[in-house]
C-alpha cells in the first residue's frame, strides 16, 4: 500500500523529469542536424509548460477569486 502511494504521488514528477531529458536529447541531436531546428523542443516545452498553467488555473482557483 506504501508503495502504491508512493508510485501515485511521484508519477508525474517522474514523467515530466524523463519528458524533458528527452527533449533536451532531441534537441542536440537537432542541433547536429541545423541549428534553427532547436527551437522545435524548446517550443514544446513551453508550449507543454503554458497548457498546464492554464489547466492549472483553471482547476486551482485561489481563495477570493
Amino acid at each position: 500500500m506504501l508503495t502504491r502511494a508512493a508510485l501515485a504521488v511521484l508519477l508525474w514528477p517522474v514523467l515530466a523529469l524523463f519528458g524533458l531529458m528527452g527533449a533536451v536529447i532531441l534537441a542536440l541531436v537537432l542541433l547536429s542536424i541545423h541549428p534553427a531546428l532547436v527551437l522545435i523542443p524548446i517550443g514544446l516545452v513551453v508550449g507543454a509548460v503554458y497548457l498546464f498553467a492554464r489547466w492549472e488555473q483553471q482547476h486551482f482557483r485561489p481563495p477570493g477569486m
